[in-house]
């Protein structure tokens, strides 16, 4: 009965994705673009020179 629920849940990602993609391939390159793309760099927090973790 699992196995139903899985595939049943599979079909409908399958689905879901030709549906938006028209293709895998279509799907997959929309995600290596997605992964791929240059995240942002976050400014470093300056050093704090009071409270307890603070350089010595």
């Amino acid at each position: 009965m699992s196995d139903t629920i899985e595939e049943t849940a599979g079909h409908r990602l399958l689905e879901e994705v030709l549906t938006r993609y028209d293709s895998i391939d279509a799907f997959c390159t929309h995600l290596h673009l997605a992964l791929d793309a240059p995240t942002d760099v976050l400014p470093a927090l300056p050093i704090s020179t009071a409270g307890r973790h603070r350089l010595r």
